[in-house]
């Protein structure tokens, strides 16, 4: 028999058949709602992210073979001002929603729904989509469901599309080659966004949904199954209803390749980019932002059961990596969003007060932060009059918060940094960088105490007399740490952590938060309080546990960021005073810990010097290391 060399971009390849297609996919993750190169809140060009500068890496991608197919895989319609502001007001929406008018200018051909899609309700989320021109699909977002099966479900979209794409093989024949694409989510969106979905939508396991439609994909004249999976790379085993399941996705019989994403990481990484299978299928989750391009290459082979995998490759392209050239911006994709881009720059330079002092999120995870009471005060006062009249109105009021923007997985630029001066609405966006909602929940001390120990199990246990201790676990979100206003207390952090990662009991007698008062006496257990928060940590994101329907006491469907707004304007800068101090850590003799934080901190050296910290240095990843005495 003859053989035949297959041009192949891996590798040569010495098969014994002549008829090979070489498909590729394309994907991007993540986006929320980048699309210029631009950072709002600072109102700068950036060069590390930005679907302007990924559409550059598409169309080098799209040149290399003439067979090759763009999804996104979720969480493109929110997340930055152009989509939170420009797309929500009522000029634009009566238009194309930018973000949709981009994917429809590069040709996507499938995208799949992230859980921040919903952010905004359904009506919101139909009437952008019924502008894509490529189909959206989800197959575990359940609408009207009156099964207990899979098989029963009303999918509130599609739950699979199939594409034929006319694919040259080797010989240069043409064959139609028909992929199927299934989207899957986080099943926690009902829990997230509850106030839009309760009673709307119901959410299945990715696992066994996949389970259960992969056999109907491919009865339904799929050769490829691609699964366009908006989760994350767990390390532990499969739990039913688990958040991040791609690895025990790709165990699936029938699916042939997988996108995943939701946790903004880069797979395969680049210090191991042979490693790129799950389950021995291709694999890659692209960043976000745009900061990366999945590529995901098949070698096919037509046999008489159909086609067949016979060899694969998958990639994260980064638009900036070392020593390589920086992926230019697009000057097509740009003139498509310029109208929206100058529209989002107009709306966040609105003045809405002034700040006597710097605003920053380097330090939340050390100490009592000023922007925080921002939020927390603004959330406090809302509440207070929601319950005016209502048999609520005596509770005391606590109001919870967390950073958002804390370095992690976006790198060490990505913090909160407002400077002393005019506060416009890019700075209030840029401190509130989400949706979210106001709740005020009924708790007990007894609960609220709870609450401080999940939120105090963010750092490591830390040992008398011992120097520069790594203080932040980084299995932990920055946002995981919440501080409650209203209340003092310290967190002594030579105990054990009570709580993981994912808010499981792991040290039931461990106690971090000590000497917690209100008002200047002991915080009593069965005391009641009205406790303002938003609806992503009321209904269970995090290591938070999702309160009961008797616990709420107020929902609405304001975003805070409006009500922050509103409330800067009005305050006459007495939200800017110097917050009321809340917590601190327990001075551990002989201690020190070492944070890593945004090098952005060195503009401000009052903080640093208040706090007697050492600059150490930048760390490889580009964080700044300080030491801190406790």
């Amino acid at each position: 028999m003859t053989k035949h060399i297959i041009p192949w971009p891996h590798g040569t390849i010495d098969y014994a058949q002549s008829e090979y297609v070489w498909l590729r996919l394309l994907g991007t993750s993540d986006v929320h709602a980048h699309l210029m190169a631009f950072d709002y809140s600072k109102d700068e060009h950036v060069d590390q992210f930005g679907l302007v500068r990924t559409a550059t890496l598409i169309k080098h991608a799209r040149s290399e073979t003439p067979n090759s197919l763009l999804f996104d895989n979720g969480d493109f319609l929110q997340g930055s001002a152009l989509s939170d502001l420009t797309a929500m007001s009522e000029e634009y929406l009566t238009k194309t929603h930018p973000v949709i008018s981009a994917m429809n200018a590069l040709r996507y051909d499938a995208a799949c729904l992230g859980n921040h899609e919903f952010n905004f309700g359904l009506e919101t989320l139909k009437a952008a989509l019924a502008q894509a021109d490529f189909p959206v699909v989800c197959a575990n977002a359940i609408a009207l469901s009156e099964g207990k099966h899979p098989e029963e479900d009303n999918t509130w979209t599609l739950p699979f599309a199939l594409l034929p794409i006319s694919a040259a093989d080797t010989a240069g024949e043409m064959h139609t080659i028909t992929v199927g694409v299934i989207g899957l989510l986080p099943p926690q969106i009902t829990t997230w966004d509850h106030a839009h979905l309760r009673g709307r939508i119901i959410s299945r396991d990715i696992v066994q949904t996949a389970r259960d439609q992969v056999p109907k994909i491919r009865a339904a004249g799929a050769d490829i199954i691609v699964a366009l999976a908006h989760t994350g790379i767990e390390e532990d085993a499969h739990i039913e209803g688990a958040e991040n399941a791609a690895n025990a996705l790709s165990s699936v019989p029938g699916i042939d390749a997988v996108f995943a994403g939701h946790t903004h990481n880069v797979f395969p990484h680049s210090n191991n980019p042979k490693s790129f299978k799950l389950s021995y299928k291709p694999t890659t989750m692209p960043g976000f932002r745009g900061s990366h391009l999945g590529v995901i290459d098949l070698l096919l082979s037509q046999e008489n059961q159909g086609w067949r995998i016979i060899e694969s490759y998958a990639e994260a392209r980064a638009v900036k990596s070392v020593g390589a050239k920086l992926a230019s911006e697009d000057p097509d994709l740009m003139k498509v969003v310029q109208a929206a881009h100058e529209e989002t720059r107009r709306i966040t330079a609105k003045p809405v007060t002034r700040s006597t002092r710097p605003l920053h999120s380097y330090m939340t995870q050390v100490r009592d932060d000023g922007f925080l009471a921002l939020i927390q005060k603004a959330q406090k006062e809302a509440l207070r009059n929601a319950l005016e009249h209502t048999e609520f109105a005596e509770l005391p009021i606590l109001s919870a918060a967390s950073p958002f923007k804390t370095g992690g997985n976006a790198g060490a630029s990505y913090y909160t940094d407002v400077p002393a001066g005019p506060i416009s609405l890019r700075h209030i966006s840029d401190i509130y960088p989400f949706p979210n909602t106001l709740i005020g929940l009924s708790l007990t001390g007894s609960e609220v105490l709870d609450w401080l120990e999940r939120a105090a199990s963010c750092f490591h246990q830390i040992a008398p007399g011992e120097k520069r201790q790594l203080l932040w676990n980084s299995d932990f979100a920055g946002h995981a740490f919440d501080t409650v206003y209203g209340l003092t207390y310290e967190i002594d952090l030579t105990q054990q952590p009570r709580h993981d990662v994912t808010g499981t009991l792991i040290n039931p007698s461990a106690q971090r938060i000590r000497n917690a008062q209100y008002l200047g006496h002991r915080l009593s257990p069965s005391m009641q309080f009205a406790v303002a928060t938003n609806n992503f940590r009321a209904f269970g994101g995090g290591q938070y546990p999702a309160w009961s329907p008797e616990k709420v006491i107020f929902s609405d469907k304001t975003s805070i960021l409006d009500i922050l707004s509103a409330r800067l304007r009005a305050s006459n800068h007495d939200l800017l005073a110097e917050p009321q101090s809340s917590w601190r850590f327990s001075p551990i003799a002989g201690a020190s810990v070492l944070l890593e934080t945004g090098p952005g901190l060195r503009q401000h050296q009052q903080d640093i010097e208040a706090m007697g910290a050492i600059d150490l240095g930048d760390a490889p990843n580009g964080f700044a290391r300080f030491e801190f005495p406790l």
